[in-house]
């Protein structure tokens, strides 16, 4: 399992790629600093897909005054399911995607991103509607990025719970 664990340095991330996902956070309170873009299989991450339809960490107060979180995971991905052609794609034979999850210091400097386990829980059952999420790339603790199987993750996440 160690093996479909790859890191890799930011360089698979262009300044511009970079850039675009800071310009997302502009103006974010301390704590509020995830980004998440969701990149079909074969396509290359660009600023343009981080403009379209990046997801990032929110907190809201609905009406009964009850505040509550929403990772940038389950944001992009309500964005995808809104889009129309993305939409159409998983009804008909289904769309394989990555998952690019980066979260920012203050300052700007990368830092430890990996999905929580709710939100793995969530990327393995939304192959139901037909998305499928094949790899997720995330920022480290060591201003790397690091890029592992959903199901490769699925199963850590499984283990440690189990005990």
């Amino acid at each position: 399992m160690e093996n479909n664990i790859r890191y890799h340095d930011t360089s698979i991330l262009s300044d511009e790629i970079l850039k675009a996902m800071k310009d997302k956070l502009v103006g974010r309170k301390e704590g509020y600093n995830h980004v998440a873009v969701y990149v079909p299989i074969g396509d290359l991450l660009t600023a343009t897909h981080v403009r379209a339809c990046a997801g990032i960490n929110t907190e809201r107060t609905p009406y009964n005054g009850v505040p509550y979180d929403t990772h940038a995971e389950k944001d992009a991905l309500d964005k995808i399911i809104r889009n129309s052609n993305y939409r159409q794609k998983s009804n008909t034979k289904g769309i394989k995607l990555d998952l690019y999850v980066m979260s920012f210091s203050p300052t700007g400097l990368l830092r430890m991103s990996k999905p929580c386990c709710l939100c793995i829980k969530m990327l393995n059952n939304i192959s139901k509607r037909g998305i499928i999420v094949k790899n997720i790339y995330y920022s480290n603790s060591n201003r790397g990025i690091t890029r592992v199987r959903l199901s490769d993750i699925s199963n850590i996440t499984r283990k440690k719970r189990k005990n």
